[in-house]
């Protein structure tokens, strides 16, 4: 679930208010600033509902079009089907985990240019969504959940080691793909 805002030592408060379950924080070098996301409540969780298209085929979230992805990436039809008739995220998740024919290897090479791409759209595609990642200019995207090592950094906001890059468990990939996707389209619209 969502973490309050609540400071955590090394951390400064932005001036205009957060979304649930995000904070900010300042490197333990000082050199970096980080935007710490978990939980569904956040704009920037792969779970939060959001409609948009990619190459005319609608999707609620950002999780339904990883997994409608990665399907359609190993050619299981029944299933890519099953994943966008799913209105749950938790439901999607559970459906791409059964993708036929699915290669591991494949997966980690594509995973993260898909991921990418399903938050371009969701981004681009939703003004106040767009605002929310607009407004983490100048951090580092990372996501705080203390379970995932893939795509997030093993730990939660409110561990002291999440301030220091070398102490993360994992490898942040989706906080990397939205702070990617930011980068692109702070450039798109002169900022």
């Amino acid at each position: 679930m969502a973490t309050a805002s609540a400071p955590v030592p090394g951390t400064r408060k932005s001036r205009k208010k957060e979304p649930l379950g995000v904070t900010t924080g300042t490197s333990k070098t000082g050199e970096e600033v980080f935007t710490f996301f978990y939980g569904t409540d956040t704009p920037f969780s792969q779970f939060h509902p959001a409609q948009f298209e990619v190459k005319g085929q609608q999707y609620n979230c950002a999780e339904q079009y990883m997994m409608h992805q990665k399907a359609v990436v190993f050619g299981d039809d029944e299933m890519a089907a099953k994943i966008l008739a799913s209105t749950i995220p938790k439901e999607q998740k559970s459906f791409g985990r059964s993708v036929s024919n699915f290669n591991a290897d494949r997966w980690t090479s594509e995973c993260r240019d898909v991921v990418k791409e399903g938050n371009r759209a969701k981004f681009s595609q939703n003004k106040e969504l767009l605002e929310a990642l607009l407004a983490t200019k100048g951090t580092t995207l990372v996501e705080a959940s203390p379970r995932d090592t893939i795509w997030g950094i093993g730990l939660g906001a409110k561990n002291e080691k999440a301030l220091d890059r070398k102490q993360w468990r994992g490898t942040n990939w989706l906080g990397e793909a939205l702070t990617q996707v930011r980068e692109e389209l702070l450039k798109e619209n002169g900022q």
